[in-house]
């Protein structure tokens, strides 16, 4: 590449360039981008050529960094010098930016960012935070969420320079906390923010334990136990089976992904509200009767605790008529007799309402059948494990 030419004469420890040659460079660099532009796609836009147009691009690209990082530490006296310098950073940024610009598919974003470029992104950030910290305030953002953002950049400006990946991914935090500040959509401010990292992947702890404290606090201002363990358990479901494609982007690939992390978290919490409720739980006192009798069954004298939601209850006992395990009859009666015996979290002591049931018993969502796949693959491997 001709450019490296440049920036090996630039070279401060090297003798200055004549007046002529300095004039030369000054009329062909502006042309050198296009040419070095116009060489890589003649081969990568040909099918047959494609993966050597990859490794063209790629190149291309490794050779502009190390040139800018190099010309960028040049400590440079002369003015014509200085001048053929700003020059050399236009072409080669020019090229980057047009290998970025036609196949943002093909470069890498893997390898770290020119220092000239990180230092001009990590000005639009602070910019940008100043903004976001403001509108923290004036909204009365948690300050423990608030805290748990502003730490992550922090360490990220404080950086030398960073991967294209890594800017991109705070570039995309921040570009989407702004958009929730639009004035029409400001209202539940802090459980917007935490929906919008989760889909990112912000697996930050902090983030993660401030979320979850959020989740218990909206727990805690339920009724009872049983609101407070079916509230719980539909937030570990849709954090085990999220309505949202994962990314493979992640803010420390270290840990485990966020949706995991609150996953983990969310289940312990909903283990020890179990126990709890199994521990005020108050203990049947069976009344006395005379010796030799036995008292007749009453529907509502005992009901069958079943430990999932009401919606996986309801899908399998549609399952179960669906192959002709349980005979229907009137289905209205079957759904009264079902709700009268079993008890699921969050249904309370008086049980299931049938009107719920039934309208859970027709309408069956992803969620639940995912949830009952996984119930009935259990069922099977403890088959396999007992008797095969």
């Amino acid at each position: 590449m001709k450019l490296r030419n440049l920036v090996q004469k630039l070279n401060p420890k090297k003798e200055p360039m004549p007046g002529t040659e300095t004039l030369e460079w000054s009329v062909k660099l502006p042309c050198m981008a296009e040419a070095a532009l116009q060489d890589v796609a003649r081969y990568a836009r040909l099918s047959f050529a494609r993966a050597y147009g990859q490794r063209r691009i790629e190149l291309l690209q490794r050779e502009c960094i190390y040139l800018l990082d190099t010309i960028h530490r040049y400590d440079l006296s002369l003015e014509c010098e200085i001048d053929l310098r700003t020059l050399g950073v236009e072409c080669l940024q020019d090229i980057l930016i047009g290998l970025f610009t036609e196949y943002p598919d093909q470069v890498l974003m893997d390898i770290k960012m020119p220092i000239v470029q990180f230092s001009k992104e990590k000005a639009k950030f602070k910019n940008q935070l100043e903004l976001i910290d403001a509108e923290f305030k004036r909204l009365g953002v948690e300050l423990d969420l608030q805290s748990s953002i502003k730490v992550e950049f922090v360490h990220f400006l404080s950086m030398k320079t960073s991967t294209y990946q890594t800017a991109d991914f705070f570039s995309q935090i921040l570009d989407g906390i702004i958009d929730k500040f639009h004035p029409n959509s400001t209202a539940n401010i802090d459980n917007r923010l935490f929906e919008l990292l989760t889909v990112i992947g912000f697996n930050s702890v902090n983030m993660a334990n401030c979320y979850v404290k959020a989740i218990m606090a909206t727990a805690a201002t339920m009724p009872n136990v049983y609101d407070q363990i079916d509230f719980l358990q539909r937030r570990l479901e849709h954090f085990q089976f999220p309505p949202f494609k994962k990314k493979k982007c992640r803010l420390n690939f270290n840990q485990i992904s966020c949706v995991e992390m609150l996953h983990n978290k969310i289940d312990v919490e909903l283990r020890c509200l179990r126990q709890r409720e199994k521990r005020e739980r108050p203990a049947a006192q069976p009344a006395s009767a005379p010796q030799g009798f036995t008292a007749p069954y009453q529907q509502g004298s005992y009901k069958i605790r079943f430990t999932q939601s009401v919606d996986v209850l309801a899908y399998m006992i549609k399952l179960m008529v669906a192959i002709e395990l349980i005979e229907p009859g009137v289905k209205t009666e079957l759904m009264r007799c079902v709700a009268g015996m079993f008890q699921t979290p969050g249904s309370g002591a008086g049980g299931i309402a049938p009107g719920s049931f039934q309208t859970r018993y027709k309408n069956v969502v992803q969620s639940t059948a995912v949830s009952t796949k996984t119930i009935l693959s259990k069922m099977m491997k403890e088959i396999d494990k007992e008797f095969f």
